[in-house]
């Protein structure tokens, strides 16, 4: 059995306000800010999963692949289904686990990627797939500010720890019904002849809770930068700060790139504005006034023949 998880290379963009840019290009450093993954604006955060595995069971049970037991048994699964990643997943060799068929054969227990008891909590910055996308612009112009796409080097991001006990990984949002249907499909397939099946499905839907989204979202062509830090870290980490948004306190944290680091980001796209020339020109002579390799990016602006 192969979950893929697709190598990625090309680059990717963070939309933002102009409050957002003043926030990540600091006075020589560019600093991100990652959300706790249950504290996004998306309501059904990391509940999408649970739909896709009622669909899927009710067909399983359907065609006699789970009896009555089973079929109760992991539709009750919900509550046991960990909000933490497994360090064990962020540290996988490649984008690609492989299990073992000959233990499947024997109907043995069989060790999923959560190879550890030690697990993460998850921070999570979005990011897009296209710098120039109108819906996204929209989302700004509706709240009256203008928006940027920053453009990102997709693979560089988790290269950017080396230094913190964190794990890091980018991986793309999944939309469609028919997708996600197949993976967990196949996940409860795969966990039949396991003896402990539930612990098994319940580490495999953590893995892609956070990567499951309602379609209603896919205009967003959202690919997710994960950072994990270990509950119980054993030596530095990323510290957790704490901001309020509409009475709530969200947990997030912060991640620094010095002059070393700032080569992952390579340009900033500018949305449509009554007078993009001007917008131009002003985040020019702050990019310079704040740190001067960031001056050197390409700013480019919209090619949507919109003005908002």
């Amino acid at each position: 059995m192969n979950f893929q998880f697709p190598q990625m290379s090309a680059d990717i963009f963070h939309y933002t306000s102009e409050n957002g840019i003043l926030g990540i290009f600091q006075k020589d450093n560019i600093v991100l800010q990652l959300t706790k993954a249950d504290c996004m604006n998306d309501i059904s955060e990391g509940k999408e999963i649970f739909d896709s595995l009622k669909r899927v069971c009710i067909k399983l049970h359907d065609t006699g692949k789970l009896n009555d037991e089973r079929y109760n048994a992991i539709l009750n699964i919900k509550d046991n289904v960990p909000e933490t990643l497994p360090v064990g997943w962020f540290k996988r060799n490649s984008h690609q686990t492989s299990l073992d068929e000959s233990n499947l054969e024997k109907g043995e227990q069989v060790d999923s990627i959560m190879m550890t008891n030690k697990v993460c909590d998850v921070y999570l910055m979005s990011f897009c797939k296209c710098s120039d996308l109108l819906p996204m612009w929209n989302y700004y112009a509706a709240y009256g500010q203008q928006g940027y796409a920053i453009h990102f080097k997709r693979n560089t991001l988790p290269l950017l720890h080396y230094s913190k006990e964190c794990y890091a990984d980018v991986v793309n949002v999944i939309y469609k019904d028919s997708e996600k249907d197949k993976i967990v499909e196949e996940i409860i397939l795969r966990s039949l002849p396991v003896h402990d099946y539930l612990k098994y499905i319940s580490d495999w839907l953590s893995v892609y809770r956070y990567q499951f989204k309602n379609s209603a979202f896919e205009y967003e062509q959202e690919v997710r930068y994960l950072v994990g830090i270990p509950q119980k870290p054993e030596k530095e980490t990323y510290e957790i700060k704490f901001k309020t948004k509409k009475g709530s306190i969200i947990p997030y944290i912060e991640i620094k790139l010095d002059a070393q680091k700032q080569f992952t980001v390579t340009g900033v796209t500018i949305g449509p504005f009554a007078d993009v020339e001007l917008v131009k020109k002003n985040l020019q002579f702050y990019l310079e006034h704040q740190n001067h390799y960031v001056a050197s990016i390409n700013i480019q602006t919209t090619h949507i023949p919109v003005r908002f």
